[in-house]
């Protein structure tokens, strides 16, 4: 066989033990290479004064471009913190601060914190490594946002990753502001725009606009309320259990008496409100999942019959919920793994329209209740075939602690509900 030739060329590094480092060096100060006759003669100590007098107006001449940057920034934001210029749009400014800059990214770092000095703002640092997706990009914005106001110390609460969401935002600006007469904005500051993803940044600037609408509508309605409408809501059966619940006496006698405050109050009560119907309609939902096709139907088939009950009394102390929640224990193991299966997909399908709502502006609600019953539920499948010795997945798989971990997605509980289900059989 004839010897192989080749013809590229190249250049190739080996490694060479002897010059492999263990670990950076520091750097070495670097001294002149000019001797001590050099550097005291008189053109060079004329040649260093001037160098210094240049390097000082170039320094001044940053300085003074950059400041005027800055207070063209504020004077921006602060005209749309104060004045309805904008009404119905985002404001945004550009700036463009060149190329192959090595200080870039600590340019909007001093940026930011200008801001945030210097105007009520709660700013967030945005950068496209942060916002591969829109989950992500909402978790870094709210992240920022709750933890970057907050001090670190131990009583404070800390949100894991996956609650942070902008219904966890929503409710940390209100409680957090209640008593505010000027409430912050939120400023986001992009420092890579060219670099993110024109689809996720389309989506997250509809999402955070819809946000500001929602909040400025729902203030708006609840500042045009008169002394009377106040006075009404304060004679609303359910006004009581909230007056009595408060503990400080001040607050009873200002949400009694006076109406400033308790318009600032009502936001967080109307948040409440909403929720409350959000989780009693998925608990509806849940409910006549599980018993509308048990035999005779005790509390009906039909969702609109179970509704009555729900609305009319407390249905679990009714004679045919009880009935039900027996029916349901004569059920076989495969009965109650597919009747689970059933109960997971609605508590996803609400989870789910939370998210449709949130893309589209509209109001969110608090759904990490729901996600824990998700990870409740393949939990009880598995103890469910535990009594009975058998293994519901392959020895492959993650112990039991798996089913509850934070980073399961929707789609594999379904996945792992329905294999659970299959294997029963």
């Amino acid at each position: 066989m004839d010897a192989t030739n080749s013809v590229s060329k190249g250049v190739f590094v080996f490694k060479n033990q002897t010059t492999c480092a263990k670990g950076r060096k520091k750097a070495q100060r670097c001294n002149s290479f000019l001797d001590a006759n050099t550097t005291n003669q008189l053109w060079f100590r004329i040649y260093k004064k001037h160098w210094e007098r240049s390097r000082q107006m170039i320094l001044k001449m940053q300085t003074s471009s950059y400041g005027k940057i800055i207070d063209d920034l504020l004077k921006f934001i602060e005209s749309c913190q104060q004045s309805d210029t904008y009404e119905g749009f985002l404001p945004t400014a550009a700036l463009l601060t060149g190329i192959n800059q090595t200080d870039h990214l600590s340019q909007f770092e001093k940026l930011a914190e200008d801001i945030r000095n210097n105007t009520l703002s709660i700013v967030v640092l945005l950068p496209s490594r942060d916002g591969t997706n829109l989950k992500q990009a909402i978790e870094t914005i709210v992240g920022k946002c709750i933890h970057g106001q907050c001090n670190d110390t131990p009583e404070e609460k800390r949100f894991r990753k996956n609650q942070l969401n902008l219904d966890v935002l929503e409710g940390w600006y209100t409680e957090t502001h209640i008593n505010c007469r000027a409430k912050p904005k939120l400023t986001i500051i992009i420092p890579d725009f060219e670099l993110f993803n024109p689809l996720i940044l389309q989506d997250l600037i509809l999402i955070l606009d819809a946000i500001i609408d929602d909040e400025d509508d729902l203030k708006a309605i609840i500042n045009e309320l008169s002394s009377s409408e106040l006075e009404q809501i304060r004679q609303l059966p359910s006004f009581r259990p909230h007056v009595e619940s408060l503990h400080n006496p001040q607050e009873v006698v200002d949400i009694l008496t006076n109406d400033d405050y308790l318009k600032r109050s009502l936001t967080p009560m109307i948040m409440k409100v909403h929720n409350y119907w959000f989780t009693f309609h998925c608990a509806l939902q849940i409910l006549h999942t599980a018993v509308s096709d048990l035999p005779k139907a005790p509390l009906g088939r039909q969702l609109r019959e179970l509704y009555c009950h729900c609305v009319s009394c407390d249905v679990t102390e009714l004679s045919e919920f009880k009935e039900c929640m027996q029916l349901l224990s004569f059920l076989s193991k495969e009965e109650m793994l597919q009747k689970i299966k059933q109960v997971l997909d609605v508590v996803l399908q609400w989870v789910d329209r939370n998210d449709q709502l949130n893309i589209e502006g509209c109001l969110v609600y608090e759904v990490a209740p729901l996600e824990d019953m998700a990870n409740g539920l393949v939990l009880l499948s598995e103890n469910l075939a535990a009594a009975s010795h058998e293994q519901l997945v392959d020895d492959t798989q993650p112990d039991k602690q798996y089913l509850l971990a934070t980073q399961m997605g929707r789609q594999e509980l379904r996945e792992k509900l329905l294999t659970a289900a299959k294997h029963a059989k």
